[in-house]
């Protein structure tokens, strides 16, 4: 990871170094936008430029548009042309309109074929026919005749060219047709359409010349009085990119540059990518520092874990032994508490037959009874002492043994003061009494004689020392179990 953070600090740097060059990358910008400022130009400076190029368009179509401008003048010029066929087309007219050139042509025509008609209705006709007869008259004569076959050779011709010019005069007379028919179906309702188209001509150029004033002020709001200033045209939008660019390319590099950092940044000192990396790859010094300290400590707790384990083991197999002398030491309280069971059984045989022989002692019934009492209670207290050494070793073998250490030394102490007590008896026959409200734990051996003045003290003492046995091995079986 520190090799990595390394690569990105040093792509940081190159980052940068990248950035501090994006001025003069941005240099060729500059220039493109002075050279579009350039080529749009000034509308009112004359040169080869696109706004003064739209100006002068836009003036032109201006004035060919203007009231009795060109476009006018042209439209007037079509309708005088127009005018002016029509009343060529009035002074062709028709052959059967007088006055007009083909009623004119056509008159001539009808002359020459008149003139050309045979004898004796054409005129031609009739001066060959004079002439031959003025010539039969004069035959003798010969100069005579020579000038009639003159004239004769004359009217020939005559014949001639005036039938060429008949012709001619038909070929007019169809011309003179087809240019009437010409002006009527063609060039006059042509000049019409031209007239039309003119002024349909004058309507769209006027509104060119008033969208080129809109492109004017499209490219520079200020090259026309109409123009509004508000709205910025193409020059001053170009203006306000190149200081744009200028402004956006020093504050990019600015905000990148001091966002990137430098190379003695650490954060949080320097709230920067540099010190943001710095500052992480001195905290993965420190950790793989501790890393290593983690690493000893988990060596140690190793180390103790093996030794953990060992101990377990230990105290395990201690833990099964102590488990096995509970229950050895189960079975023999329940081995004890059958004895105490059978005890508690002689026990009340021997009551009753203390009983009999004590019948007419009241002192000794009433202790007897209160005896007899006793012993009942404890042989129900006998009955539950299983269930609670099962429930005892259940509940932890820990207070098991302390508890059994505590009741084998009470135990002891009970069963040393019986023996002493049962040795004091065999040489003294009687102990003292216990002390004023404590329990007597004293054992007492009585000898019963046939006949003798001690009698009745003699049962006194065998059924006071059975009640006293009886009392001490209860509370001794008692304290065993419950304690």
């Amino acid at each position: 990871m520190s090799a990595g953070l390394k690569l990105v600090d040093g792509g940081l740097v190159q980052l940068y170094d990248g950035i501090g060059g994006l001025p003069a990358k941005a240099q060729p910008l500059h220039a493109g936008i002075q050279q579009l400022l350039a080529g749009i130009g000034s509308a009112n400076v004359p040169a080869d430029t696109l706004a003064y190029g739209v100006k002068t368009i836009q003036v032109g179509l201006a004035a060919a548009t203007a009231t009795n401008g060109p476009l006018d003048q042209l439209n007037g010029g079509v309708g005088l042309v127009k005018t002016g066929l029509g009343t060529a087309v009035a002074g062709l007219g028709d052959v059967s309109t007088a006055g007009t050139a083909r009623y004119g042509v056509d008159q001539v025509k009808k002359g020459l074929d008149a003139g050309l008609a045979p004898y004796p209705d054409g005129g031609i006709a009739k001066l060959v026919a004079g002439v031959t007869a003025a010539k039969a008259d004069c035959a003798p004569l010969t100069t005579c005749v020579a000038y009639l076959d003159g004239v004769l050779a004359g009217l020939g011709d005559l014949k001639t060219q005036t039938q060429g010019g008949s012709v001619a005069l038909s070929q007019v007379a169809g011309g003179l047709t087809l240019i009437a028919n010409g002006l009527t179906a063609q060039a006059i309702p042509g000049l019409g359409q031209v007239s039309d188209g003119l002024v349909a001509l004058k309507t769209k150029l006027a509104a060119a010349a008033a969208g080129l004033i809109r492109i004017e002020c499209g490219l520079d709001n200020t090259a026309l009085v109409a123009c509004p200033t508000a709205t910025p045209g193409l020059r001053q939008g170009l203006a306000l990119v190149d200081g744009g660019v200028s402004l956006l390319v020093s504050g990019v590099v600015t905000s990148v540059q001091g966002a990137v950092g430098q190379a003695a940044d650490v954060a949080p000192a320097q709230n920067t990518l540099r010190g943001g990396i710095h500052a992480v790859m001195g905290g993965i010094d420190q950790l793989s520092a501790g890393g290593s300290t983690l690493q000893a400590g988990l060596n140690q707790l190793n180390t103790g874990a093996g030794a953990l384990k060992t101990g377990t083991s230990q105290l395990v197999t201690g833990a099964n032994k102590l488990a096995v002398g509970a229950g050895q030491l189960d079975t023999g309280l329940g081995q004890l508490s059958n004895g105490a069971s059978l005890l508690s059984g002689g026990t009340t045989q021997l009551f009753d037959g203390a009983n009999k022989l004590a019948a007419g002692l009241g002192a000794a019934a009433t202790g007897s009874g209160q005896l007899a009492d006793g012993l009942t209670k404890a042989v129900d207290g006998g009955k539950a002492l299983p269930a609670g050494a099962a429930r005892l070793s259940a509940e932890g073998t820990s207070k098991l043994v302390e508890a059994g250490k505590s009741t084998a030394s009470a135990y002891g102490l009970k069963y040393a003061v019986m023996v002493a007590g049962a040795n004091r008896a065999k040489t003294e026959a009687m102990a003292y009494g216990a002390p004023a409200d404590a329990a007597g734990a004293t054992a007492y051996s009585l000898d019963i004689s046939g006949a003798n003045p001690d009698g009745d003290t003699s049962v006194g003492r065998g059924v006071g020392a059975l009640a006293l046995f009886g009392a001490g091995g209860g509370l001794v079986f008692l304290r065993r179990r419950f304690v």
